[in-house]
């Protein structure tokens, strides 16, 4: 969840009181509301242009995606870019995203989503047409500066101190996790979220860029519940998929030059779901190998079996449309009750936020967990 601005305090904009997402309640969230965007345009230290209103957006996220959030956009014609200096030229500009919601009867209020570099810009020359704006989470930073050659951790490196290095001088990571000391042997290719992605497996991580423009690196094991929902009060509608492409077969494989070798060139670990629906008689084998970078044997058998147990402690996903709720992040616990009584907890993969003005909706995707 992201906090009320880039120190978690309150404040004022333009006489409407930034709220926390924390502060806000199921009766404001279920009031029929005007809801609308404006952003703020910075390249470096220098401002732009700020409380810019925009004429419809879409703010996406999805953990499929190595930078998570995509923020759409568009603008009247007054904003075409003439030069690198343009508010919304894709020069290292960032804009911060102000989501304004005015609840009938309650003193409106602004939510602070954070800052995003602008990717693309399109609009038609010659025409009074409107300006297309997309930009992504600061994470494109390290996305789009891969290292020249692969990499390594330094020598009895943290886990803190590799995490600084792989985002330096992009981002600052933020640590709300233990920090052990990484295991001889580790080797990186040359993609910096790769190398994160790999360190959040090993260690059961999460990592996300919170509305301080940080890097927050968290223990996914610590999460408690963000949100419940149920038919009397935020869920109106809900869907589901199961899908044949869940494994049910894990090997754990490293190429690391230490450690016993278990096989040629490495060591390595399978383990395999035995019983229930999923097992392989009649489900058959989908089978997942695993990357992992480990300096002993031991490693690699608890990062095939942490594999195991957070995919059989998942069940279907889950699709959710509910009353806007500016509460949710990526990897959040939510809670759902549907309208037939049954109770479900997962973590929250994706979503879609509409601020085009009478926007009253969003879709919420979910892993279900099995408790």
């Amino acid at each position: 969840m992201g906090q009320l601005d880039g120190v978690g305090r309150a404040h004022s904009d333009g006489g409407c009181q930034v709220r926390s997402p924390e502060e806000l309640s199921v009766d404001v969230l279920t009031l029929p509301c005007r809801v609308w965007a404006t952003v703020k345009a910075m390249r470096g230290s220098v401002v732009l242009a700020d409380d810019v209103p925009v004429e419809g957006g879409q703010l996406e996220l999805s953990s499929g995606r190595a930078a998570r959030e995509r923020l759409s956009f568009t603008l009247s014609p007054d904003w075409v870019p003439v030069d690198e200096w343009s508010p919304f030229a894709p020069y290292g500009q960032v804009v911060r995203l102000l989501v304004h919601v005015a609840p009938d009867g309650v003193a409106p209020f602004v939510v602070d989503r954070g800052s995003f570099l602008l990717h693309e810009v399109t609009w038609d020359a010659g025409t009074t047409g409107s300006v297309k704006v997309t930009a992504y989470s600061l994470l494109q930073r390290l996305v789009d500066d891969d290292f020249p050659f692969p990499t390594s951790p330094d020598p009895k490196a943290t886990l803190s101190r590799e995490v600084e290095r792989l985002c330096a001088p992009h981002l600052v990571p933020v640590f709300e996790c233990d920090d052990p000391v990484l295991p001889g042997g580790l080797s990186w290719g040359n993609r910096r979220v790769e190398a994160l992605g790999k360190l959040a497996d090993m260690y059961g991580l999460r990592f996300y860029v919170s509305v301080d423009d940080m890097l927050h690196v968290v223990d996914s094991t610590r999460r408690g519940v963000v949100a419940s929902y149920s038919g009397e009060d935020l869920l109106l509608s809900e869907s589901r998929k199961a899908s044949h492409a869940v494994p049910n077969k894990w090997t754990a494989v490293s190429n690391s030059a230490s450690g016993d070798k278990s096989h040629s060139g490495g060591l390595s670990h399978t383990v395999e779901v035995d019983a229930g629906p999923r097992a392989s008689a009649l489900y058959g084998v989908v089978h997942k190998v695993l990357q992992v970078q480990a300096g002993s044997q031991d490693e690699i058998v608890a990062a095939a079996d942490r594999a195991m147990r957070e995919t059989t402690s998942s069940g279907d996903e889950r699709s959710f449309r509910i009353v806007q709720d500016f509460r949710l992040d990526l990897g959040d616990l939510i809670q759902v009750r549907t309208p037939d009584g049954e109770a479900v907890a997962g973590v929250v993969t994706g979503l879609v936020m509409d601020f085009s003005g009478g926007a009253q909706t969003m879709r919420v995707d979910v892993r279900e967990k099995v408790v």
